[in-house]
């Protein structure tokens, strides 16, 4: 195989950085050749046997051997000592070899890009007046009460702001299951909006400071403006900004809620508690006992769904299985005593089908998942 090509899948998955344009132009090229889609979804599902075990994706180095040795002493899926060194050795050993070969497998991934879903369809819109609009490429342009322009460009909403009243005037949208969205506010700040969310927000920033309500979870890259603060309100906390980027997670249906920070700072607030963050820190509040805590944490990783990956670090099989069927818009009963002690690290590759991804996790064998009308039951083999 092409030097270039394995340095490019080793960016592209295990160092998980962008491609330069030329790097893409010739993994493209690569993709169209006959047997390649193969060769990648075997990559891919090795991988996903490394992660299963908690091990490092850094293996080719002496730190990466010490990580994954302490990993498997303490990972608590209780594999055999021999079957995980064997699964670990045959990984790395032979995942370049593979992608050089012809291998038989299960059906192939249409492309490593996440493909559009069709839910993203129904994002709705509701306007300060009440008017409901279902979002579709077949719109180009709507206009607010206060004259406030709104463009819809591909899979995003674009305002520009023309109001300069001080009379608020708000806008909500709406993610369903299996959607993602992007806003771009009238200061320019922009808003990923996951899967199962909702976001509320003026069309015009003319007060003192920049507010919004968020249910779920998004990803904000905040432009900067010390005389006008940026605040985020959740059911949970409070969180307060100049310009920064940071990603939030919110659902109701969730115990723990976070605020993850990539770049600059932002200060979370419970009630009388507040921590204030520093990049890659996050906070995490848990509303049973309404603790608030900071931890040191790779917070790249919380963000990671923005670019079509789930990334889950030390994450129990039911809080794995909650996200998804949020990204998949299905419903998973799960009817198995194993579930509960279950826990994992890695990355879903979002593109993925429903299928697939039961694979990757189920590199073992030990569940079966059955269709059931729109549900899918979770059993022990």
């Amino acid at each position: 195989m092409d030097k270039d090509i394995i340095n490019i899948l080793e960016k592209l998955f295990i160092s998980q950085q962008s491609l330069t344009s030329e790097e893409q132009r010739i993994f493209d090229e690569w993709m169209k050749e006959a047997g390649n889609q193969q060769k990648l979804y075997e990559w891919q599902r090795l991988e996903s046997a490394i992660y299963a075990l908690g091990t490092s994706r850094k293996a080719n180095s002496e730190k990466g051997w010490e990580k994954i040795n302490k990993r498997i002493r303490r990972h608590r899926l209780r594999l055999l000592p021999y079957a995980a060194a064997a699964i670990v050795v045959l990984c790395l050993g032979t995942a370049i070899h593979l992608l050089t070969s012809q291998v038989a497998t299960s059906p192939l991934l249409s492309s490593v890009n996440r493909q559009e879903n069709p839910e993203t369809k129904q994002v709705m819109l509701t306007l300060s007046t009440g008017q409901q609009i279902l979002l579709s490429d077949s719109l180009s342009t709507m206009r607010e009460t206060n004259g406030t322009d709104i463009q819809i460009k591909g899979n995003q909403l674009v305002y520009n702001q023309t109001d300069t009243t001080s009379q608020p005037v708000y806008n909500t949208i709406t993610i369903p299951r299996g959607g993602e969205y992007k806003l771009v506010l009238a200061d320019h700040t922009i808003v990923w909006l996951n899967s199962d969310s909702q976001l509320t927000y003026p069309v015009a920033f003319n007060g003192d400071t920049r507010e919004l309500r968020l249910k779920g979870e998004a990803f904000f890259e905040v432009t900067k403006d010390i005389h006008k603060p940026f605040i985020v309100h959740t059911s949970q906390f409070d969180i307060r900004v100049t310009g920064t980027q940071f990603n939030v997670r919110s659902y109701p249906d969730d115990i723990q809620t976070e605020v993850d920070l990539i770049e600059g700072g932002v200060n979370v607030s419970v009630g009388e508690k507040n921590v204030f963050l520093k990049p890659n820190e996050r906070a995490l509040y848990n509303r049973e006992s309404g603790s608030l805590e900071r931890q040191t944490y790779e917070t790249y990783k919380s963000a990671l769904w923005t670019t079509g990956k789930l990334s889950f670090v030390n994450a129990s099989f039911r809080e794995i299985l909650k996200e998804i069927e949020r990204k998949y818009n299905v419903k998973i009963h799960v009817v198995s005593q194993r579930v509960e002690g279950e826990y994992f690290s890695g990355t879903i590759h979002a593109g993925m089908t429903l299928q697939e991804v039961f694979n990757f996790i189920d590199v073992d064998k030990k569940y079966s998942f059955e269709n059931s009308g729109n549900t899918i039951l979770l059993k022990d083999r």
